[in-house]
């Protein structure tokens, strides 16, 4: 049975990923989602995207040990290994290196006790492309499904040169023969990636977008009980006063939340009052990245008013098919200025109405 000694002091981890699973709260609906695309007829890879502090590294990490409570041995359709491979830790720079990073992944898994010949494969296995081909069609063979969660994805952009078009369509390849799945966690959905580095392949239509978003209420609660919400028998570390507190600060956000707790439980452990707790809590916060960027914001006004003319050009004439973009611009922007014209007092609406008139044959 846990006891409170085997407990840190302070319960809220802000910022690294969380590996103490007594401390890792919720997100059961995404956990369940990912096992079932995992357990499905045919395994569908997953693309975890979110914003940077929302929890993406934590729950990778916990679906590799949470992973076999979400998929009842009885429901199994493949023996699974799943493994968590940080990127940027590894940080791969060929795909030679990439190859290495995983299968040393995959080696420490116990799972391969049970298999030896797969055990014995695994390790006389070089870190190439054409050799783990054929190590994963031998696991298919088995009935075995390797399952890789990677985090930090874009860390390959960093070496365009070694992650082009060729090495993501094999790994596309891998995707659709079955024989591996991944789980990608992203600040962006992939397509995104494949836009920005102007890439082809089919690697970036990755099966499933789970977009992970803050906490529900309840979530919320059980992470301001902590630990006495996961360890039966071990008190809150925080009062029912702080704990409120903490979620008036933190909302829903689990880092925001997760930071709170932490400088109230300083506070409490160091003889310090909560507006000290309060003042550190928002010279932290201040250093969350921001969730809107003004380089995005002006790349959207800016597209925005390069398509108004266009919207306003297929209002005005209907939405037909084979709609032709440019003539629907040029009338957009005739609209345009026409309004323009006449809010400045330089185009008399009368003077309008008769020239329409006279332009369309209409006889007032």
């Amino acid at each position: 049975m846990t006891s409170t000694h085997d407990l840190l002091p302070c319960p809220f981890v802000a910022g690294p990923k969380i590996t103490d699973l007594r401390l890792f709260i919720g997100r059961k609906n995404e956990l369940r989602e990912i096992a079932s695309r995992m357990n499905g007829i045919q395994p569908m890879s997953v693309n975890l995207t979110g914003e940077r502090r929302i929890g993406k590294s934590s729950l990778l990490y916990a679906f590799t040990h949470l992973w076999d409570q979400y998929v009842p041995p009885e429901t199994r359709r493949h023996e699974y290994v799943v493994v968590y491979l940080d990127l940027q830790e590894s940080s791969p720079s060929t795909g030679r290196l990439y190859y290495q990073a995983l299968l040393k992944a995959l080696r420490e898994r116990p799972v391969w006790n049970r298999f030896p010949d797969l055990q014995s494969a695994l390790a006389d296995c070089p870190p190439e492309e054409k050799a783990f081909d054929t190590f994963l069609h031998r696991c298919k063979e088995r009935g075995f499904l390797p399952v890789i969660c990677l985090d930090e994805f874009e860390t390959l952009f960093r070496y365009p040169q070694a992650f082009n078009n060729s090495f993501f369509d094999i790994q596309r390849g891998y995707m659709n023969a079955s024989v591996l799945m991944y789980i990608i966690a992203t600040n962006r959905p992939l397509d995104h990636y494949r836009r920005e580095q102007r890439l082809t392949s089919s690697f970036f239509n990755l099966g499933h977008v789970l977009r992970l978003g803050e906490f529900s209420d309840e979530e919320a609660a059980d992470l301001a009980r902590l630990p006495a919400s996961t360890v039966p028998g071990v008190p809150a570390a925080l009062s029912l006063d702080e704990q409120r507190r903490m979620r008036e600060w933190g909302g829903r956000h689990p880092y925001l939340l997760q930071l709170a707790g932490y400088f109230l439980s300083q506070a409490r452990q160091n003889g310090r009052d909560e507006a000290w707790a309060y003042e550190q809590f928002l010279a932290e916060k201040r250093r969350l990245p921001r969730r809107f960027s003004l380089k995005r914001m002006l790349s959207q006004a800016l597209q925005f008013l390069w398509d108004l003319p266009l919207y306003l050009g297929r209002l005005a004439k209907g939405v037909r098919k084979n709609t032709d973009d440019l003539k629907d611009r040029l009338t957009g922007l005739a609209l345009l200025l026409v309004l323009l014209l006449i809010l400045l007092g330089i185009l008399r609406v009368d003077l309008l109405r008769a020239w329409l008139e006279k332009f369309l044959g209409v006889t007032p």
